[in-house]
């Protein structure tokens, strides 16, 4: 019977069995103090020590975002619900199969898409069952979006301590690792095994945490999934444009700084996308993380280029479909093998079933790694499942052992630049 209850750092916690008592679920477990008041706009505090057990059977409101648009695509796909959102969001989710505190099983931390703007931890495709039955634990988290995570401006740089401003869901993401690091024990996870894997703007995620120091010794594996141009986040972006862009929406807004960071967070992610809109001519990812000196002292690409990012086992790829969002991309995949560590290389292209025009499409892989077909709208067959399956061994024999566990996958080197096809 897996565990039902654990103690934290910061107080004991209880989750909700599931799956013919098969495994565990703690929803909504609290990483880091509320980034609200004071803390806006600050690198995460620890969560304050609570007496009793804290029941974590709810997943928390999701970070302030642009609301899903009905018949919109991603809509149909992903966000079918409208979550509640809150600026009080640092919290993530637990699925364990342990039953006992001394499993060690692997751990894999899931950081969602969503061009830093949008995503939770829990959409409808996230789920940890196939993981658990599999011997894996999945942790997936909320961080701080858009502009309550990525707004960059000269007085927040001024008022820093470390000089820095802008990259607030980083951190978010960091400290959710060191959360996981000093705590997953006491879920039965394995301290010294953590995968640390994203997809989109959760892959640049991953790219920023290998790339910075802070993130040193925290996860001893990663998953890269869809980074747009792997290793470049679209080439660098500094705090210096990051810090004029943040003035723009300022301005924009017709508004002081202070009078502008004292806004409701609703107001402020308003404001900002009225702003993104009139900034350039039209939308850009400008909300995103920026080399500020800090968390991330180069760009992830001229890090990975100097051979200075964490020295793990990568997987990497993409799907056949991100190129109608990305263009088409030459990726030199070298350039995140870093030394004796293996990279693993995959490129899905899987017609998924429902339209003739969709294809593969950027994130359509998500239903087949998380092995959650069955709550897709789109009428999965038999080879879809079968796909499914493979998938989810490939990503959980990662974690486990650092490699995908198939004997045909060989690893992607300059001798044999092997791409592993992923297709039904």
């Amino acid at each position: 019977m897996a565990l039902l209850t654990a103690k934290t750092r910061y107080g004991d916690v209880s989750g909700v069995r599931c799956g013919h008592v098969g495994y565990s679920v703690f929803k909504g477990v609290p990483y880091a103090a509320p980034p609200v008041g004071e803390l806006r706009w600050k690198a995460p505090a620890n969560p304050a020590p609570w007496d009793g057990t804290k029941v974590c059977d709810k997943f928390s409101s999701i970070a302030v975002q642009n609301k899903a648009r009905p018949g919109e695509f991603y809509t149909k796909e992903f966000f079918p619900i409208q979550e509640p959102m809150s600026e009080d969001c640092l919290y993530l989710n637990i699925w364990t199969p342990a039953e006992d505190t001394t499993a060690a099983l692997p751990v894999m931390v899931w950081i969602h898409g969503g061009a830093y703007l949008q995503g939770y931890g829990h959409e409808m495709e996230f789920d940890g069952e196939a993981f658990c039955k599999r011997g894996v634990i999945l942790v997936t988290i909320n961080y701080r979006l858009g502009p309550m995570g990525y707004f960059a401006h000269p007085e927040l740089t001024a008022a820093s301590e470390n000089g820095a401003s802008g990259n607030y869901g980083v951190l978010d993401q960091i400290h959710a690792l060191k959360w996981v690091r000093e705590n997953i024990e006491a879920f039965g996870g394995n301290a010294d095994n953590i995968t640390v894997f994203g997809q989109s703007a959760g892959g640049g995620s991953v790219l920023s945490i290998c790339a910075s120091p802070l993130a040193k010794g925290l996860f001893h594996k990663a998953i890269i999934q869809s980074a747009a141009g792997v290793g470049t986040l679209g080439g660098e972006y500094t705090l210096a444009d990051a810090e004029k862009y943040g003035a723009f929406i300022v301005e924009n807004a017709g508004l002081s700084f202070s009078d502008f960071r004292n806004l409701p967070a609703e107001e402020i992610l308003e404001k900002s996308m009225v702003a993104m809109m009139a900034y350039g001519g039209g939308f850009a990812l400008r909300l995103r993380p920026c080399t500020d000196g800090y968390v991330l002292p180069q760009d992830p690409g001229t890090v990975i280029g100097n051979k200075e990012h964490a020295p793990v086992p990568y997987m990497a790829g993409v799907v056949s479909g991100d190129s109608k969002l990305f263009g088409e991309q030459e990726i030199d995949w070298l350039r995140i093998k870093h030394g004796d560590n293996p990279l693993y290389v995959y490129y899905f292209d899987h017609e998924v079933p429902g339209d003739d025009n969709a294809g593969a499409f950027h994130s359509s892989e998500l239903w087949y790694i998380f092995g959650t077909l069955q709550r897709c709208w789109r009428p999965m067959s038999g080879r879809d499942y079968d796909l499914s399956q493979a998938m989810t061994d490939y990503w959980t024999n990662f974690a486990k052992a650092g490699n995908p566990g198939n004997p045909a996958w060989a690893s992607h080197s300059s001798d044999n630049p092997y791409i592993h096809e992923l297709r039904g």
